[in-house]
């Protein structure tokens, strides 16, 4: 099985993925959407997907906070 390989996109700073197969479930808007997501959910955060009928229905996101750093804690005993 071969690895996808990216291309640089100069213009935009994304990258192209040339895929050893064509999608069957996603489409290239929906990933966009999914990895926009991923991005604004880190470094601590899920997104969850959502298939009804067969299709990509629903997207949720959670972003999370370390209560460590919040605190100004470093998360050792004792403190």
């Amino acid at each position: 099985m071969s690895k996808p390989r990216a291309q640089n996109d100069p213009g935009g700073g994304h990258s192209m993925l040339e895929l050893e197969r064509r999608l069957r479930f996603l489409t290239a808007k929906e990933i966009n959407v999914i990895d926009d997501l991923l991005t604004s959910v880190s470094p601590f955060g899920e997104v969850r997907l959502a298939v009804e009928k067969g299709r990509l229905r629903f997207v949720s996101s959670v972003k999370s906070h370390d209560a460590f750093q919040l605190l100004g804690k470093s998360g050792k005993s004792g403190d």
